[in-house]
């Protein structure tokens, strides 16, 4: 036959066989989806936080710089530094430092926790991101007194304030303090990646905040855009020579610090990678049971064939004995795969009847006999059962016999 037509006889006894043992075929299908099921679910997030690329242009080129201290930890730089690396760094094109605060929102009904940023004007800039309504931030807002404006995620935008597009040039309430409303940034765009920040703000150095300029003051995070044409290997040199230059010059706060410059892909990975691999490993645990859960059920299944087989092979083997007195014939007898070829030919050994074992479809099997001896379960219409057994001896008849 056609494979074709062998793909279809075959899709056709297993649909029959499942139907008949609803079930077996239950368990099976709710087994499978939740094997196939939690691993699609945690390869989607695995893909999603450690294959993908960040959200932004060139973010290959995007990295995050940090002090390092005596002890090799790495930690937040000082304010004093960011301005040393922003203005002497060649290799970097541009650079920002922020940080995380969260804001208390007033609007019009109770207050509500707003998770922010702080951030320098760069960072946009750094990100090579653009608003979707209205701007960033400019320079001059990078100063005291001139901060007071605020870019809103698109998320808050929608949810808070309706997606009200006359909401540039206006106020809201952060922490009591009116800020002027800038821009709102597109549905895709997210920094840092993963956390739910919804406000950026400019971040402001305070020349008179002695404290805040301090060297021993290491609070910012900083980020950073290596320039085209350096590496991010030269960058990592050139901020070396750097915090080598700072720590000389600046022993009682810097002895012993250097710097670290790190792919801003690697940073976002290395602080999910141990749990991430852990979950895919329970979860692929999890696909482990389920396979041994599945074998366990065609086992079970097996044996059930089994019992079944030994229930009507000796009928049909006397029925056979009948026919076959006084002459020459070759009986085939038709089993299904899951029963197993060396168990049927134990069982049939004691009879004293030639026989042959064929492994295959049922049309196959017939094949290869003069006669055949079919013998079928119950079925509700009885007359089906009569049309398929007039069928099969018809088949039979018209087969070569079996040598």
């Amino acid at each position: 036959m056609p494979p074709m037509a062998d793909w279809t006889a075959a899709f056709t006894y297993a649909f029959r066989t499942l139907r008949r043992q609803p079930t077996f075929a239950l368990v099976a299908v709710l087994t499978l989806a939740l094997g196939i099921g939690a691993n699609t679910a945690i390869f989607s997030v695995i893909k999603t936080v450690v294959l993908n690329p960040l959200p932004y242009e060139d973010p290959e080129r995007i990295a995050v710089l940090w002090e390092v201290n005596p002890e090799g930890n790495r930690g937040p730089v000082s304010i004093p530094t960011y301005e040393d690396w922003k203005r002497e760094a060649k290799s970097l094109e541009s650079l920002a430092a922020y940080r995380h605060v969260d804001f208390s929102y007033k609007g019009s009904g109770d207050p509500q926790n707003v998770p922010g940023l702080r951030a320098t004007h760069d960072l946009f800039a750094v990100l090579k991101s653009n608003a979707a309504l209205g701007r960033t931030f400019t320079s001059d807002e990078a100063t005291v007194g001139n901060d007071r404006v605020v870019v809103l995620g698109h998320g808050f935008w929608s949810r808070v304030l309706g997606a009200d597009r006359a909401i540039i040039g206006k106020t809201i309430q952060l922490d009591s303090v009116p800020f002027t409303v800038v821009g709102v940034m597109p549905p895709v765009f997210e920094f840092p990646t993963s956390t739910n920040v919804e406000v950026w703000t400019p971040l402001a150095f305070d020349p008179k905040d002695m404290h805040g300029r301090s060297r021993r003051a290491r609070s910012l995070t900083v980020v950073g855009r290596i320039a085209g044409n350096s590496t991010h290997q030269q960058a990592q040199e050139e901020v070396n020579l750097l915090a080598g230059r700072i720590a000389a010059e600046f022993k009682d706060s810097n002895d012993g610090w250097t710097a670290r410059v790190v792919p801003a892909h690697e940073q976002l990975v290395a602080a999910s990678r141990p749990a991430l691999m852990v979950l895919m490993g329970a979860v692929a645990f999890l696909l482990l049971i389920v396979c041994a859960n599945m074998a366990n059920l065609l086992l079970a299944r097996l044996s059930s064939r089994r019992r079944e087989i030994a229930l009507n092979l000796p009928p049909l083997l006397e029925t056979a004995r009948i026919l076959a007195a006084g002459k020459e014939y070759c009986f085939v007898v038709p089993a299904a795969s899951t029963v197993g070829a060396e168990w049927i030919r134990g069982q049939a050994r004691a009879s004293g009847l030639a026989f042959h074992v064929v492994e295959g479809h049922t049309y196959d099997v017939l094949a290869h006999s003069r006669a055949a001896v079919v013998i079928r379960m119950p079925v509700r219409r009885k007359c089906s059962t009569a049309r398929a057994t007039r069928a099969t001896w018809r088949s039979c008849e018209s087969s070569p016999r079996f040598s």
